[in-house]
């Protein structure tokens, strides 16, 4: 009988979905059956990368960005979070009963854990980079006491913190594991296809604003491009002109083409996309999603070390970011550690049956 993970992935944009799937694939290579549970685009997503997988429907956050401090959009939807995350674990306590699952595993998702259950947690954000000294300090307090409630930490870095710089650094009285660079995505040698890649991602209204912003600087580009909206729920595809190709969206396998076969790629400065981006060996143009003070701390940390060039997006300039990430260099790194963790889960499984 294959011990069984029960996998909840939360909805924040589309980047802990896409960071899952590599973890989910080598749990089922290593003869896993795994149970999904999510809400919102990163559920549909999912569903459409893994049709075969049951699913279950979690409780959303409901968090949007209408501020450009993070601090007030915490706040504004504190009470939604709180309450997403009491209510997705009273309901992993209701499925454990019928999944029976050997392990649960929670990408960022701190209401899914269970005490009865050996329960792991990955992410990247164990030391919070806040707008100031004093909610840094505060939030991180509060966010290691809910990682203490996990019986294992997955951080999906280097262990010399290179690609999250100060966000995933922690001390050794956690449980924890470094997972090396966490991509869905396999680096190619390929002739280049695209000047410029864009791949929009995140919360609204904020993706749309900088949909607009796009949309309207690529209106006369001569470069060969291709820009992806990251709209999961519509099925659209045009022209925006002779030279510009514009989707609704791309799954896995196609976006690992885009990608290789781009000579630059514009995007948000998620962590998903950091680690993407790390792996497939690529240049890339940052823009931060505004009030997302992670993704405002990881453009500021890549473009101090002169690896990527960003812009903020109410100052975005197409011309000028071309020109500026000439000087930056990217970044390259081997792929992940899974298939090493992921066995020794599997042996220890095996040796308790």
């Amino acid at each position: 009988m294959k011990p069984k993970v029960f996998f909840g992935v939360l909805n924040w944009g589309l980047g802990h979905a896409t960071r899952s799937i590599p973890l989910i694939n080598t749990f089922i290579e290593n003869d896993f059956e795994v149970i999904i549970a999510s809400d919102g685009e990163a559920l549909m997503f999912l569903k459409k990368e893994f049709p075969q997988n049951t699913f279950y429907v979690l409780p959303g956050y409901n968090v949007r960005y209408p501020y450009k401090s993070i601090f007030f959009n915490i706040v504004k939807y504190l009470p939604n979070i709180l309450k997403a995350i009491f209510n997705e674990n009273k309901i992993v306590k209701k499925l454990v009963d019928d999944i029976a699952p050997d392990l649960i595993v929670s990408d960022n998702r701190y209401g899914f854990r269970n005490n009865n259950i050996k329960s792991i947690l990955i992410t990247h954000q164990v030391t919070l980079q806040l707008s100031n000294k004093f909610l840094t300090t505060i939030g991180t307090v509060m966010n290691k006491m809910l990682i203490r409630l996990f019986d294992e930490l997955w951080i999906p870095d280097l262990n010399n913190n290179l690609l999250a710089g100060d966000l995933s650094k922690v001390s050794k009285r956690f449980n924890y594991k470094y997972l090396g660079a966490l991509s869905r995505f396999k680096y190619v040698n390929v002739e280049k296809k695209y000047d410029v890649a864009v791949v929009l991602s995140g919360p609204e209204p904020q993706r749309s604003y900088l949909q607009d912003i796009i949309l309207k600087q690529f209106e006369d580009v001569k470069m060969k491009s291709i820009i992806i909206l990251g709209k999961i729920g519509e099925e659209n595809e045009w022209n925006l002109n002779d030279n510009v190709k514009v989707k609704s969206y791309a799954l896995s396998d196609e976006l690992n083409e885009i990608f290789n076969c781009s000579s630059i790629i514009i995007s948000r400065s998620g962590y998903s996309t950091i680690l993407d981006l790390a792996v497939l060996r690529k240049k890339a143009i940052l823009i931060p999603t505004p009030g997302q003070s992670e993704q405002e701390y990881l453009a500021r940390y890549f473009k101090k070390n002169k690896i990527f060039y960003y812009e903020k997006q109410e100052k975005f300039d197409l011309k000028r970011s071309l020109e500026e990430s000439k000087s930056y260099s990217g970044i390259k790194v081997e792929n992940n550690l899974l298939n090493k963790i992921i066995e020794e889960k599997k042996t220890l499984f095996d040796s308790s049956r």
